[in-house]
């Protein structure tokens, strides 16, 4: 059995492609799977590809077009993007496959209908040789536009075998908002990066190596949940500044790193620039080169001692390795995966200017309580099981030809 997976394994996020590596193994290892492979819904074919340096450009020029002509314009770009390249991509990709998961990420939202069109054409794609398919282990976003709601909709009608979300809100939303199938939970497939990149890591430091992930403000704006208020640039840079500057002087060294992102990297360096004339003698604050690879990524978030983050799956992959950390709210999705973990008292839901001594004393009380290593080794055996139960539902399924809503 041939298993594709459609995703955005090579966005410059490394977290997409934590999700992607990891489900592929998960799915490489079930029983009757013959192979297994990602097609990255934007086209992109290796890390590295497609947008990175040139994203914040792109989203300055936008940012310049009024609301309404902005989305026509992105809705005409999109469109061009999909008939041109796009749709022979999916088709090229899709038409080996015996079944097709939608797997892993926030990939069940709207913003500018790109993952309605994109889910869309891909599953027209496929159509030539109708095939199972299901939705795995995504997350689903608060609140969809009307245009963006009736394409999943279309794109899904009598076509899914299977829905399984990775948080209780996600379910929550698919039933509400969608319905059919209705959804069930399951673990995020981002828990399995321990087992799939071992590391021997052994602390020698006489201080603990705090990890801190840095992510662009417009990121955190762009992408936040509607009712979240998020700071401004300068605000998130003194925020950063002063975190560094507690962490340092209570008696940590300090790491900066990004998902991979060219923008986050470049405000990271804005913040290294900023806190490095007020460090002393004997303290000590990094700024490592992007990782190139999830991999890559994943070992250098297990060589840290601590994690405080933004970004989701810094967050899954620090405790996949049982490093403990410190969460940044933002939107709904890191609220469900430390609910799902019980570790709800080590996320900081709304950041303010003034919380940098809060949230260097709460990494110090997350060093104090470590991750039990049972408990991640129970959620990867949950996790194998639930992607067997998956292909063994795919397997038996016939794909209903229905027509669309």
């Amino acid at each position: 059995m041939r298993v594709h997976v459609l995703n955005v394994k090579y966005s410059p996020n490394l977290g997409d492609g934590v999700i992607a590596e990891c489900l592929e193994h998960a799915i490489g290892q079930a029983p009757g799977v013959d192979h297994v492979e990602s097609c990255d819904l934007a086209g992109r074919t290796a890390y590295g590809t497609g947008l990175n340096k040139s994203r914040g450009t792109v989203r300055t020029v936008l940012s310049l077009i009024p609301g309404p002509l902005r989305q026509l314009a992105l809705s005409v770009m999109l469109e061009l993007v999909i008939r041109l390249k796009l749709s022979a991509h999916y088709k090229q990709s899709l038409s080996q496959a015996d079944a097709i998961l939608i797997g892993g990420g926030q990939l069940i939202a709207d913003k500018d209908l790109n993952f309605p069109r994109k889910i869309n054409a891909a599953l027209k794609a496929a159509d030539n040789r109708p095939k199972p398919t299901a939705v795995y282990g995504v997350g689903v976003a608060k609140s969809f536009t009307k245009k963006g709601l009736s394409l999943f909709k279309k794109a899904f009608s009598g076509r899914l075998a299977q829905v399984r979300c990775r948080d209780t809100l996600s379910v929550t939303r698919w039933d509400s908002k969608i319905g059919h199938p209705s959804a069930q939970k399951v673990w995020d497939p981002g828990f399995l990066m321990s087992e799939l990149y071992p590391s021997d890591k052994q602390s020698t430091g006489s201080k603990p190596l705090i990890g801190v992930g840095v992510t662009h403000p417009e990121t955190l704006m762009l992408h936040a949940d509607p009712d979240r208020r998020i700071m401004n640039e300068d605000d998130w840079l003194t925020f950063y500044r002063n975190l560094v500057l507690s962490l340092l002087a209570k008696g940590a060294d300090v790491e900066l790193f990004t998902n991979g992102a060219f923008d986050d990297q470049e405000f990271a360096q804005s913040i290294l620039e900023a806190c490095t004339p007020q460090v002393t003698d004997g303290q000590t604050i990094i700024l490592e080169p992007t990782a190139a690879t999830p991999g890559e990524l994943s070992l250098k978030i297990a060589s840290f001692d601590g994690l405080i983050a933004h970004r989701l799956h810094a967050n899954i992959v620090a405790f996949s390795y049982a490093v403990p950390h410190v969460g940044l709210g933002w939107d709904s999705k890191m609220q469900g995966f430390f609910s799902e973990t019980e570790r709800d008292a080590f996320l900081v839901k709304d950041v303010d200017t003034g919380d940098a001594d809060r949230v260097s004393d709460l990494m110090f009380s997350a060093l104090s309580q470590k991750i039990d290593p049972q408990k991640i080794s129970t959620i990867q055996a949950e996790i194998h099981k639930q992607v067997v139960d998956l292909i063994a539902c795919l397997k038996v399924t016939s794909f209903n030809d229905a027509e669309p809503e």
